[in-house]
């Protein structure tokens, strides 16, 4: 892609994937071109996963994308592997098993199990948490699961959506080009393609300068900002987001205080 960012060579690297067409022959090509970091998804228990993450040809895919991290960790042992796995309202509490039982099976691996709420995006079929549910949610995995590894120190997040990144591309199966994984295969959301250039940079820019937290109104009112992710960025460029009943915000306001008496439980703890 002439006078893109796609003419510089790659030093390292990171993908999203759902880990189930993986193979030798890939890990080898990750190993030289310095991957360092990739993203499987699960959506929950095995049955759960596989009611909700199906193969074109009806097949189950749980055990296949078990196996194949198995594969990854072996393989490619100088790549990190992060094991998403979606948290809903339905699925919250069979998280603590998933935790377990994966983390045993990869503990001597480059591998972390973690977990990562789904939020209502395009088709979006389940219930998901609201930012209360989410601070309650993991307040009973520390004090009920003895998930005592969990950190709740507020920290300034800047970055965490890739989407506002110059350097970060959806790609569909047709060489399509996306910001937003959650734009994935829309029409009126494909910004250019792998074989030519950019041809959206108006849909680019959306992304890169109106979903930007630091200027939003709702944001500066808040007085947990900037201590947070912001959100979703997506949220952010569709004009009506302010109207909508789900909260984007990823810290519950007024919860706040359940937070800092465990992190003073926990400094608590050290100094004893």
């Amino acid at each position: 892609m002439e006078g893109m960012i796609f003419d510089l060579p790659i030093t390292d690297h990171s993908m999203v994937t759902n880990g189930y067409l993986f193979d030798r022959e890939m890990c080898s090509f990750f190993n030289e071109t310095n991957l360092n970091y990739v993203q499987i998804t699960v959506d929950g228990t095995e049955d759960t996963h596989n009611a909700n993450r199906i193969h074109k040809s009806g097949a189950p895919t749980y055990r296949k994308i078990i196996e194949n991290i198995d594969m990854i960790t072996d393989e490619m042992p100088n790549c990190r592997v992060g094991v998403r796995v979606n948290i809903h309202n339905a699925n919250k509490w069979d998280y603590p098993n998933i935790y377990n039982k994966l983390s045993e099976r990869w503990k001597d691996k480059n591998c972390k199990v973690y977990p990562a709420f789904v939020i209502p995006q395009t088709g979006c079929r389940v219930s998901c948490l609201s930012s209360t549910e989410k601070m309650h949610f993991y307040i009973e995995l520390y004090r009920k699961h003895d998930f005592k590894h969990l950190d709740f120190k507020p920290f300034l997040q800047t970055g965490s959506c890739s989407a506002i990144y110059e350097n970060h591309y959806i790609i569909d199966p047709e060489g399509f080009l996306f910001k937003c994984w959650a734009d994935f295969g829309l029409e009126d959301k494909k910004i250019g393609h792998v074989s030519s250039s950019i041809t959206n940079w108006k849909f680019v820019s959306e992304y890169m300068v109106n979903s930007d937290k630091f200027v939003d109104e709702k944001c500066l009112k808040c007085r947990v900002f900037p201590i947070c992710e912001g959100g979703c960025n997506r949220f952010r460029i569709e004009k009506n987001y302010l109207n909508t009943p789900y909260n984007v915000c990823p810290i519950d306001e007024n919860g706040l205080e359940s937070y800092l008496q465990i992190i003073y439980e926990q400094m608590t703890k050290k100094k004893n």
